[in-house]
């Protein structure tokens, strides 16, 4: 039986200059990578219903800017399969409140 514990006298640190190569990977892309964003919304979409996703629209935002953001939203379900039903809106004035999502600014 194998019994672990702690020892105190370990200390570790990463070389600043050290690289880790992912690009073998099944699921790599390099990003950004705007055609991704283009056909699919990717990164948006990786969750589905974009959850972790705020979209920032302007303060003083017109019927061309509510265009925009219903357009790419819509494209982003028609891309995920999924309604986009868990997206956060929101302005400028409130992106400290979304510093746990993905900003899609419009």
């Amino acid at each position: 039986e194998c019994h672990g514990r702690l020892l105190q006298n370990v200390v570790g640190a990463v070389d600043p200059n050290s690289t880790i190569d992912l690009s073998s990977f099944p699921h790599y892309m390099a990003l950004p990578d705007l055609a991704a964003f283009a056909n699919s919304g990717f990164p948006f979409t990786r969750m589905a219903d974009l959850s972790e996703t705020a979209a920032i629209l302007p303060q003083d935002a017109d019927s061309s800017d509510y265009s925009l953001y219903l357009l790419t939203m819509g494209r982003m379900g028609a891309s995920t399969g999924y309604p986009v039903a868990g997206v956060t809106v929101g302005t400028a004035d409130d992106v400290d409140k979304y510093a746990d999502k993905d900003l899609l600014i419009f």
